[in-house]
C-alpha cells in the first residue's frame, strides 16, 4: 500500500541550488556539469526541439553530456524538472501526455487504389503544472560551456542564460488545467524572474512586474524587471517541456520495456513489480474534502494490470 503527501513542495524544483548534491562538502549553487541530473531528460542524449510536434526529441547519444548545436538532456533536468517530476518517473515512467502506439491508416485514391499509411507510435512526458506563483522557478547559468549544453551561439549567451519553469493557463482549478507547462529561455540574468510579488515567469508585455532587486544591497547580480520576449527571448522563447521518449530501439531510455506488441514504453517500479503480478498495489492520499479522516483510500491493493495494458502495449488505460 503507497501512502503518497499531498504536500505541495513536491510541485518546486527538484535541484534548489542551495543542497550539496554529490556529497563533497560544498552546496550546488548552479549546474555542475559532473553530477547527472535525472529527470524525464536522458542525461547521455542530447535533443532538439520539434516546432510542429512541439516538444523536445532526442537527437544523439553523448559519452561527455555535452551537444553541440543541440540542448544537452543533462542541463535541461537540472534546468526544468520538478520533484514529483522523479517521483512520477521513478513510480511509473513518468506523466505521459501523448500515449500511442504503431498504427495503419488505410485509404482509397481517386484510382481506386488501396493506400496503406504507417503511423507511428509516440509516447511524450510531460512536465508538471506550475501555476505563476511560488511553485514557478527560474534557472540561471553562465558558465563557458553553456553553446555545447544549448543550441545558442557563444554571441547569444555571453551574458548566460534564464530558463523559468510555469504554465500561463486560465484562473480554473489545477486538476483541469489543459494548458502546455512552459520552459521560457531568455539571455541574461533574470533569476530572480520568479520572484516577483504575484505572477512569475511571465514576459514584460504579459505583466509588468518588478522583483524590485537592488543588486548592491542584495548582492544579487540579476534584473529587477520582467525581460521583453521579443528583445530578450531566445529560440523559440517558449518551449513546451514535453519530451519524446523511447522514441526508438537505437535512442531508448534504460527504463524503455519491449512489450509483447512490439511497442517501447517508459516503465516505473510499478510496472516492474506489477506487470507480472509478482506485487499488487493499493493507494492511500490526503484529502481536502475529507481531512477529518486523515486521508482517502483511491485504489484498494490490486492487480497494476487493470490500469496497463501489460500483456499487449504497455499503453495506460483510460
Amino acid at each position: 500500500m503507497l501512502n503518497l503527501s499531498k504536500d505541495h513542495q513536491l510541485f518546486f524544483k527538484a535541484f534548489d541550488d542551495y543542497s550539496d548534491l554529490d556529497g563533497d562538502g560544498t552546496p550546488e549553487t548552479t549546474y555542475k556539469h559532473s553530477f547527472n541530473y535525472y529527470g524525464y531528460f536522458d542525461n547521455g542524449k542530447c535533443y532538439s526541439y520539434d516546432t510542429k510536434t512541439l516538444q523536445f526529441e532526442p537527437e544523439s547519444t553523448t559519452s561527455d553530456k555535452y551537444c553541440n548545436g543541440n540542448w544537452s538532456g543533462n542541463f535541461l533536468n537540472w534546468a526544468s524538472m520538478t520533484r514529483i517530476d522523479t517521483i512520477r518517473k521513478i513510480l511509473y515512467g513518468g506523466l505521459r501526455s501523448s500515449d500511442t502506439v504503431d498504427t495503419t491508416k488505410t485509404t482509397t485514391n481517386k484510382k481506386g487504389n488501396t493506400i496503406t499509411t504507417s503511423i507511428p507510435g509516440v509516447t511524450t512526458l510531460e512536465r508538471a503544472y506550475l501555476p505563476n506563483d511560488a511553485h514557478s522557478f527560474a534557472k540561471f547559468y553562465n558558465g563557458d560551456d553553456l553553446e555545447k549544453l544549448t543550441p545558442f551561439s557563444a554571441a547569444d549567451v555571453k551574458d548566460g542564460i534564464t530558463l523559468c519553469n510555469t504554465t500561463v493557463s486560465s484562473t480554473q482549478l489545477s486538476q483541469n488545467v489543459t494548458d502546455a507547462p512552459l520552459i521560457r529561455v531568455a539571455k541574461g540574468n533574470y533569476a530572480l524572474w520568479a520572484a516577483n510579488e504575484r505572477w512569475q515567469c511571465r514576459w514584460s508585455g504579459e505583466k509588468s512586474a518588478s522583483n524590485g532587486n537592488n543588486s548592491t544591497l542584495s548582492g544579487i547580480s540579476a534584473v529587477s524587471g520582467n525581460p521583453s520576449r521579443d528583445t530578450n527571448g531566445l529560440g523559440e522563447k517558449d518551449y513546451y517541456a514535453r519530451i519524446q521518449v523511447c522514441a526508438s530501439k537505437d535512442l531508448k531510455e534504460e527504463n524503455c520495456k519491449l512489450y509483447p506488441s512490439g511497442s517501447l514504453k517508459p516503465i516505473g517500479l510499478l510496472q516492474t513489480y506489477g506487470d507480472n503480478d509478482d506485487m499488487r498495489f493499493g493507494l492511500l492520499t490526503g484529502s481536502y474534502s475529507k481531512n477529518k479522516s486523515g486521508g482517502v483510500l483511491r485504489k484498494n491493493i490490486s492487480s497494476l494490470t487493470d490500469e496497463v495494458n501489460s500483456s499487449t502495449d504497455g499503453t495506460f488505460k483510460a
